[in-house]
C-alpha cells in the first residue's frame, strides 16, 4: 500500500528518534517529482551511527527496475539518500588540519584501519564494518579521513597517528 512520502518521512524520524538521534543529529527532508519522490536523511553529529540510520533508509526505499538490464524505470520511485551534511562536516574538520599537514609530510602511515601513501591519490580508511572509504590525497582530504577515522568511526586513535 502506498503512503505519501511526507508520511514516510515521519516515520523514518520516529524511528531515528527510537535510536537516540534528535533532529539536531539528524535531518529528514522529502520531495516529490515526476518520477517519484525522494527523503534524504542528513547526518550532522559525529555521534550518529551511519550503517544504522542506512538500515532504517532501505526499509523505506522502492525503486522500480527493468529486469533485463537494472535500469530505473520511471515513476512511483521512492528514492531515500543518507549523506554527511556538508556544513557540519566543513566545521567539524577544521580541529584536523594541523595534524592532516603534519601526515602529509610523512612517506606512508600504514595501521589496520587508516592507510596512507604520499605518492598514492588515494587515503584509505576502514570503518568498525570492515567497510574502505576512500578519500583524497591532499592536506583537506586528509583532514576529511582524520575526522572520520577518529571521530565518526572511532576506529583509529589520535596518538597513533603523530
Amino acid at each position: 500500500m502506498y503512503k505519501r512520502v511526507s508520511i514516510r518521512a515521519a516515520e523514518i524520524r520516529k524511528k531515528l528518534k527510537g535510536i537516540g538521534y534528535n533532529s539536531r543529529m539528524v535531518s529528514v527532508r522529502s520531495s516529490q517529482f515526476s518520477g517519484g519522490d525522494d527523503i534524504v536523511i542528513r547526518m550532522k553529529s559525529v555521534d550518529v551511527d551511519e550503517h544504522k540510520v542506512r538500515e532504517i533508509a532501505k526499509e523505506y526505499e522502492d525503486i522500480a527496475r527493468d529486469k533485463c538490464n537494472g535500469e530505473i524505470l520511471m515513476g512511483s520511485n521512492s528514492f531515500v539518500f543518507v549523506e554527511w551534511d556538508w556544513q557540519f562536516i566543513e566545521k567539524a574538520k577544521e580541529k584536523w588540519y594541523s595534524l592532516a599537514k603534519t601526515i602529509y609530510k610523512k612517506p606512508c602511515i600504514s595501521l589496520d584501519n587508516f592507510h596512507w601513501i604520499k605518492d598514492s591519490c588515494v587515503l584509505s580508511v576502514y570503518d568498525k564494518y570492515g567497510i574502505r572509504h576512500q578519500f583524497r590525497a591532499g592536506i583537506d582530504g586528509i583532514a576529511d579521513a582524520l575526522l572520520y577515522a577518529i571521530e565518526i568511526y572511532k576506529t583509529v586513535k589520535e596518538s597513533d597517528l603523530k
